[in-house]
């Protein structure tokens, strides 16, 4: 298959936007389509089970805004269920 490339896109919400547009397709992460204006576009997954990636947060071990940097950490562990890491404390999580 040979792609007709005219373009490069940096950010998610350029790319579906242009995907909106009737500009190709596109392979973005399933939470850029969780939006109202994500409604009119199909979402195609790869295959079952679904194909995931990890993600972390990346912080220095002493840092003046580790509170701020915990609460950010919980909202995506919680929602990552049975495999979300919890974290025990200042640059120290639990793997």
């Amino acid at each position: 298959m040979v792609t007709n490339d005219v373009a490069e896109i940096d950010t998610i919400g350029s790319i579906v936007t242009c995907v909106r547009h009737g500009l190709g397709i596109s392979v973005v992460p399933h939470v850029a389509l969780e939006e109202p204006e994500g409604q009119d576009l199909r979402r195609l997954p790869f295959g079952e089970p679904q194909v995931t990636r990890q993600i972390a947060i990346v912080e220095r071990t002493l840092s003046p805004r580790d509170e701020i940097i915990a609460r950010l950490h919980e909202v995506p562990a919680q929602l990552s269920g049975p495999h979300g890491v919890s974290r025990t404390g200042p640059g120290q999580p639990t793997v």
